[in-house]
């Protein structure tokens, strides 16, 4: 459908400010090389009607999936006095922590890991194009915790990839947890692993 956002600025028309929605029927052969005008009213004022708009190609917003160009997972831990870290062999979507603790007679131990994804998604070929949004979604996989909904979970990331099809730097998006304390003494876990990242965009 193709929705006509009508807004009283200035003069009279500025009296109240309302916004008028007029929600148009799809035409049967589309909007592509249709013309429309519009007029702004309030209450019996209605002004001269709008230069005409023509639709083309691109006049309709269009939306597109792209799945995930690269996925890494890291951990960072914490054990027996020195600090250790890897790649995460399956590359798995792995995000959270791991805290492990014991009081003994001759020297405390712990043992704390905090784990980190990675994920690009390649949007070149959208460049230069206006975006309307973009979304994040992951499926979450093992170690749910309490607060999760799932198994789809989704991130506005609109303001994050807008840039990118200006040509901004593309360096994808970081999944991290507030808690990355490698240094906590105490027994507690939040991890959860995530797959099939996709990336939806909707653009003009």
């Amino acid at each position: 459908m193709l929705v006509v956002l009508v807004t009283c600025t200035s003069g009279l028309w500025a009296a109240r400010g309302d916004l008028t929605l007029v929600d148009l029927a799809k035409p049967a052969g589309g909007y592509t090389g249709k013309c429309y005008a519009v007029t702004a009213y309030a209450g019996k004022w209605e002004s001269d009607l709008s230069p005409a708009f023509c639709a083309s190609g691109g006049s309709v917003a269009k939306a597109i999936r792209l799945s995930a160009r690269h996925i890494r997972a890291s951990y960072r831990e914490y054990v027996r006095n020195q600090f250790n870290g890897d790649i995460v062999p399956d590359g798995a979507l792995a995000v959270g922590f791991y805290h492990a603790s014991a009081a003994q007679t001759f020297g405390d131990a712990m043992w704390n890991r905090v784990y980190r994804g990675a994920v690009v998604f390649d949007v070149a070929s959208l460049a230069n194009r206006r975006i309307v949004s973009a979304t994040v979604r992951l499926t979450i996989g093992l170690g749910i915790v309490p607060t999760d909904t799932g198994p789809v979970i989704s991130t506005n990331v609109t303001q994050l990839v807008a840039p990118w099809l200006r040509g901004d730097p593309n360096y994808g998006f970081v999944l991290k947890n507030s808690d990355e304390n490698t240094g906590a003494f105490l027994n507690k876990a939040c991890l959860t692993v995530y797959s099939d990242p996709v990336l939806e965009i909707t653009y003009y």
